[in-house]
Formats: structure tokens, sequence, C-alpha cells
């Protein structure tokens, strides 16, 4: 779990559409048994979990669905460029896979299908 959010924590996002957006903390939320719910809560959590520079901008985001990843997750460089983008479905690895360096350069792109890699 905590894996996870070091992880997770890394990542946020710098665009505008989704700047608005109602959010939590990514370290109000934890991982029981696979699952993630926010803090003090029974219920597995739903919404989107955001991380922030210290100059408060996003460093990454993260979309959760009955508490598994679900949807796109995006990790941007301090400098507003984007890390990675990793697409989920209910938890697995799901659609396109792709990270950047800092200098826009793709370091890799995979395509999953329900957690397969496919090719």
């Amino acid at each position: 779990m905590k894996n996870l959010f070091k992880v997770a924590v890394l990542m946020m996002p710098f665009g505008v559409s989704q700047a608005n957006i109602d959010s939590v903390p990514i370290t109000q939320l934890e991982e029981r048994q696979g699952v993630v719910y926010e803090l003090y809560d029974d219920q597995p959590f739903t919404g989107r979990a955001v991380s922030r520079f210290f100059d408060g901008t996003i460093r990454s985001e993260v979309y959760f669905k009955d508490g598994l990843k679900n949807g796109v997750e995006k990790t941007w460089f301090q400098n507003g460029a984007l890390r990675k983008s990793f697409e989920y479905r209910e938890g697995e690895r799901h659609g396109e896979w792709t990270s950047w360096d800092e200098n826009q350069r793709v370091l890799f792109h995979r395509n999953y299908d329900k957690g397969i890699r496919s090719f």
C-alpha cells in the first residue's frame, strides 16, 4: 500500500480541464487488502485523488471506482510536462501506458487488455 501511494504522490496534473474537479489528497487514502479507502471510512473510495508539488500545482492524479484504480493515472514533471499516463479498468492495467522523459521523449509505450500486455 505504501508503495502505491509513494508512486501516486509523484504524479499530478498540470492540465486545466481537470484542475477544478473535486479531489482528495492522496495522503488521505489507504489501501486495505488491495482496495483503497479514505482514512477512517469503511466504504471503498470512488473519486479523484491528487498529490501536489510544494507550489500547489498538481504532481499526480488517479481515479478510483469502488476502491480500485479506474481511468487514467497521470504524473507530471514540475515544469508541467507529462511524465506518465497509465490507463486502468477495475484495478487492472487496461489501455495505453506511456512514460516520457523531461524532454518529452517516449521512454516506453505499451498496451494492455484486461491486465495482459498486448503487442
